[in-house]
């Protein structure tokens, strides 16, 4: 654990290497947020915070970007980086994230986007929110018994890799939960959020870097400016997102 300030902002910096398991290592900073870490010798118990930030090894981004998205105060929040693929000159990176199915697209003035889910490279829960999904009924408790591990209390299968409408799952109502399809862990976190009623949103004025061993996508990127203009933005991202059809934010 680390600890840092920028300004007013207090930062509590945790990180975990558990292999390949992504989703083991993300529901595991999830309860040390939730709860604290467990007590026992040299283990430090986490301070209370306010937001759960989960931001990519493979990220760089400008602390300032950071700072807007937290300073929002909105339930979840997503920062905008690109999908790992080369762009052609002049053409648009295609951006992590999911619109929502059917909804016109539309950026307010001050640079939000209301979206079906945002990659979890780069992206902020406030606790309220954390708090109501992990009681989704689709959010399976289990016990971490893997080494470091808290056994006393129950774990939060929040980020998790899901299949619709298959044996263990029953559908969802809505026409996403009907395709049959793997649901990454962002996407899964995002549509439990939606469940809840909770908005997820997308901050447009700005953008991460996202690193592919020595190359930083996205390999053409788009002018940038503070606060770029809502109609420009909506523009650019209707033709350069990824879609809920494609089962997760990538």
């Amino acid at each position: 654990m680390a600890l840092a300030a920028r300004g007013n902002l207090r930062i509590v910096c945790t990180t975990h290497a558990l292999g390949d398991f992504l989703m083991r290592a993300r529901n595991r900073q999830l309860f040390q947020f939730l709860h604290g870490t467990p007590d026992g010798a040299g283990v430090l118990r986490l301070p209370r915070c306010d937001f759960f930030f989960c931001i990519g090894s493979d990220i760089d981004f400008d602390p300032a970007y950071l700072e807007r998205i937290v300073a929002r105060n909105l339930p979840i929040v997503a920062g905008l980086y690109a999908i790992k693929e080369h762009n052609a000159p002049g053409a648009d990176p295609r951006w992590c994230f999911n619109k929502i199915r059917g909804a016109a697209d539309g950026v307010s003035p001050d640079g939000l986007l209301e979206i079906a889910a945002g990659g979890t490279d780069f992206i902020c829960f406030r606790r309220d929110a954390l708090e109501t999904m992990v009681k989704h009924s689709r959010v399976r408790p289990y016990v971490d018994d893997f080494p470091g591990g808290d056994t006393t209390r129950p774990h939060y299968h929040l980020f998790n890799f899901g299949v619709a409408n298959d044996h263990a799952m029953e559908p969802w109502e809505s026409d996403d939960w009907r395709q049959n399809r793997l649901f990454s862990e962002d996407y899964w976190a995002c549509r439990i959020a939606r469940d809840c009623g909770i908005k997820v949103m997308l901050e447009t004025t700005g953008y991460c870097g996202h690193w592919d061993g020595r190359t930083r996508y996205p390999t053409n990127p788009p002018p940038q400016s503070p606060l770029p203009g809502a109609e420009a933005v909506a523009e650019q991202f209707k033709h350069a997102t990824t879609t809920p059809e494609h089962g997760g934010a990538q």
